[in-house]
């Protein structure tokens, strides 16, 4: 299981951080001032899908954050999440529930 504690002084969630590191790394971002650079750069389409009541985190935060997580449990976490995601997408290909779309070639 992944837990990190976070006081309450906290101003960004780590859900937010996550997707922003996530995002700026597949985006090829290299470094933390990168990804805080990522993030500003997309800043109002990334307030679309994220919460980020803090604003966008300092590349220092960022740093902090990532350092605090086991690295085996976000890999465990990560793959956890993406097996579950395919496995939901196989399952809405083999039993499509939306008839209004166009016919479907055989």
């Amino acid at each position: 299981m992944l837990v990190l504690e976070v006081s309450a002084r906290s101003r960004h969630r780590l859900t937010d951080i996550l997707v922003l590191v996530l995002l700026g790394t597949v985006t090829g971002r290299k470094g933390w001032d990168e990804l805080e650079g990522f993030a500003r750069e997309w800043q109002a389409e990334l307030r679309t899908v994220l919460a980020l009541p803090g604003g966008i985190p300092s590349a220092d935060t960022l740093r902090r954050v990532m350092a605090a997580i086991d690295p085996g449990a976000l890999s465990r976490a990560l793959l956890s999440w993406t097996s579950a995601l395919c496995a939901k997408i196989r399952r809405a290909e083999e039993h499509p529930t939306d008839k209004t779309g166009p016919p479907r070639r055989r």
